[in-house]
């Protein structure tokens, strides 16, 4: 074989810690890795996987399948000097192009394939939207107590009779009124026998709160 003493450094895909490990088992060339089988090469090297060491026998197979081309002698090539020209541009004219080799499969797979473009996902915002309310009732008054007015508590008309007033007690519910004004509260309690109920406030309203819409 041509290539016995051809270094391992010069063989095409093998990676520096493979060198290394190679050159620790006293293998540099590819003649002394044609000395072992692959179960030597296992017991002789046990941190190289069995799929490394068999693509390093392949490779060896390979060049040892690649015809050796002879050199002409160097009187052979003066001899044919003195020959007419025009055979001897024939003869060139009738070469064919030298055929690029394949790439042996150790070094198709020690390429590393083309990085694909990251598709940038849209950003989604951590803030939820806002649910869809429904109208429930109508302010009608604040809660009064004797003289007194408690500017966070009110009265509310249910117009909604999908359910009843018991379920509504303890649902938290939306007042919109004038210009886009909204404030949050609480249904707190059933007020006189109609379909009526006391809402308490978040923050103290004015007046203006009057006829606002209820929204749950």
């Amino acid at each position: 074989m041509a290539e016995d003493k051809t270094p391992l450094s010069e063989v095409k895909g093998l990676s520096k810690k493979t060198l290394e490990k190679l050159g620790k088992a006293g293998i540099k060339t590819l003649g002394e890795l044609s000395e072992y089988s692959l179960d030597e090469l296992q017991s002789k090297i046990p941190d190289l996987s069995k799929t490394t060491l068999k693509r390093l026998l392949d490779k060896v197979n390979e060049l040892k399948a690649q015809p050796v081309i002879a050199e002409k002698p160097v009187e052979e090539a003066k001899a044919g000097k003195g020959k007419p020209a025009g055979k001897t541009s024939r003869k060139m004219s009738g070469k064919k192009k030298p055929v690029k080799a394949e790439k042996s499969e150790i070094e198709v797979k020690s390429e590393k394939p083309a990085k694909t473009p990251k598709t940038r996902k849209p950003k989604i915002s951590a803030k939820p939207s806002e649910p869809v309310r429904r109208i429930i009732g109508r302010v009608y008054s604040f809660e009064r107590g004797g003289a007194r007015i408690s500017n966070n508590k009110v009265l509310a008309r249910i117009l909604d009779s999908s359910k009843k007033i018991e379920e509504l007690i303890g649902a938290r519910i939306l007042l919109k009124y004038g210009r886009d004004i909204t404030v949050k509260g609480k249904i707190i309690g059933k007020h006189g026998n109609k379909s009526n109920v006391k809402i308490r406030l978040d923050k103290p309203v004015s007046t203006a709160v009057l006829n606002a819409t209820v929204y749950m």
